[in-house]
């Protein structure tokens, strides 16, 4: 390892060591491997192309999506006297020593742009495609020219793939995409235990949201900046209207002009602006560690897009707050847009963020489930709405939303798992994965599960015989009756149990003989 050349190039950016996720993958880079890293944000995934490029002192090409990224990371370098611009700036004069050239896909698919690579070949150190997940994500819709990016493996240089966001299934698709053969891949927990994550349904957002934002600069001690995402223009125009009277806020979208974006985003850089409503390719990126609080005004499209958006707080280390609030129009307005799509990605992504908000397990486990990152064996104080709720903690969200009592969250449960049942049946392996034939308890959250598991095997195995919103509506009925006649957990377990070995048995029973049976079982 050139151990020295590197302390020398971290010296240049600022740095005093590295953090030991990011050492093997630079090793990676400089013996000439191309390279894919998925670490979470706040991870300094932009250091693992910058030291390489300072001790290689050759031309890194890194390609971004939105200018006002590279404006970000231009800014951050030259601040060390580094070489950094958009590539079309050094068409005419090439740098002798390390440079850092930023591009956009699209400028890669210009014969100039390629004409420019090809004379200075000799001096290209490697490929770098930052937030490459937006290859499957935008390459099929608005971006088709993120589909296109193979052609800088026809250079033979080391490529460079960095995301905070992908599953196993979808970082082997773009390794396809961009034709990188069998890189090295390397991992590191998902896990931001300093975000606070939190779902609420709501049919007045506007209201709550202004609650939200005026509890959370009367409790933040720091006075840390805020970040609203909102799935449309108008959404965006209108939050601003709706809180301008709370704090100064500004509004960053497509629709503005080049010049009131710019200006927004460098407001917002320099502090001068501590709130930002925005849609969602604002801050793509952008590494702003004040950040205490991300607003979701609906939900998001996939849990990607959540997991990266969340991660845009709390870069500092500090406590941060991710929240959702949403209501069933936000649901079938992201499933009408979904479901359009000919890709089950999208779809299956959309439908596990239902599970996360919907079901009433941990937030952060469930997350970290989906992403294969594993159990979370020491949990932060500082976790979920579900967490808070099973201890009771006390913050700024729970002095808005309060505290439930347990039968209030498995009344809860019970609606939420209709919810999801209505937008996507789940297998029974999803679902009841964990438990054996037998449903071995171990505590009391534990029991409440199993009670609900009891819908999830009824859905399973009937759905296919009677219409599903008859048989959503049935089952509901069927719980709460046994949740009023039963009101013990043990009670309800040993009625749940029995009714599901009936079905085991005999899988041609249907909904009306298993009330009757529950009701017997009651007795």
């Amino acid at each position: 390892m050139r151990s020295q050349e590197i302390k020398n190039a971290l010296k240049k950016l600022g740095k005093l060591q590295l953090r030991p996720h990011q050492v093997d993958p630079i090793q990676n880079i400089l013996n000439g491997h191309s390279t894919m890293c998925i670490f979470p944000t706040a991870a300094g995934k932009s250091l693992i192309y910058q030291v390489p490029t300072l001790v290689m002192n050759q031309l890194a090409v890194i390609i971004t999506p939105l200018i006002s990224l590279q404006q970000d990371q231009i800014q951050q370098l030259t601040q060390y006297n580094l070489v950094a611009g958009r590539i079309t700036e050094f068409y005419s004069a090439v740098p002798q020593s390390a440079g850092f050239l930023f591009a956009t896909p699209e400028l890669l698919q210009q014969q100039h742009c390629i004409d420019f690579l090809t004379k200075v070949s000799n001096r290209l150190g490697f490929f770098v495609v930052d937030e490459c997940h937006l290859i499957i994500e935008w390459g099929n819709t608005f971006r088709k020219a993120y589909k296109q990016l193979d052609v800088i493996s026809k250079f033979n240089k080391p490529i460079l793939a960095l995301t905070a966001s992908v599953t196993s299934t979808q970082a082997q698709k773009i390794i396809k995409e961009l034709n990188l053969g069998a890189p090295q891949i390397y991992f590191t927990s998902f896990n931001r235990p300093n975000i606070h994550y939190s779902f609420h349904f709501t049919d007045n957002k506007f209201a709550i949201l202004k609650n939200v934002i005026s509890s959370f600069l009367a409790s933040s001690p720091d006075n840390d900046s805020i970040l609203i995402y909102a799935p449309t223009r108008s959404e965006t125009d209108a939050i601003q209207s709706s809180l301008c009277s709370i704090q100064d806020i500004h509004s960053y979208h497509a629709g503005l002009s080049p010049e009131q974006r710019e200006q927004t985003l460098q407001s917002w850089i320099q502090n001068t602006v501590k709130l930002i409503v925005c849609t969602t390719a604002f801050s793509l990126g952008i590494d702003k560690p004040s950040v205490g609080l991300v607003v979701h005004f609906g939900i998001p499209k996939s849990s990607e897009q959540f997991y990266q958006e969340s991660g845009r707080g709390g870069r500092n280390q500090k406590q941060c707050y991710s929240i959702v609030l949403s209501s069933t129009d936000d649901v079938k307005f992201q499933l009408s847009n979904i479901t359009k799509l000919a890709e089950n990605g999208p779809k299956e992504s959309f439908y596990y963020l239902l599970k996360i908000a919907y079901f009433n397990k941990c937030r952060r486990q469930l997350l970290m489930d989906y992403f294969n990152s594993g159990k979370i064996t020491q949990k932060s104080d500082i976790c979920c709405d579900y967490c808070d709720n099973q201890k009771q903690n006390n913050t700024f969200i729970n002095k808005i939303f309060g505290w439930k009592s347990t039968s209030e969250t498995e009344q809860d449960s019970i609606s939420n798992q209709l919810t999801y049942f209505s937008t996507k049946r789940p297998s029974l392996s999803e679902l009841c994965g964990g438990y054996n034939d037998k449903f071995p308890i171990s505590n009391e959250q534990q029991q409440i599960d199993q009670f609900n598991v009891l819908s999830d095997i009824i859905v399973d195995h009937f759905s296919g015989t009677m219409e599903q919103e008859i048989l959503l509506i049935d089952i509901l009925k069927l719980k709460n009756y046994l949740l009023k006649k039963s009101p013990t957990i043990e009670k309800r377990n040993k009625i749940t149990e029995k009714l599901i070995q009936l079905i085991m048995k005999n899988k041609q029973f249907n909904i009306n003989q298993l009330m009757r049976e529950a009701l017997k079982l009651s007795m």
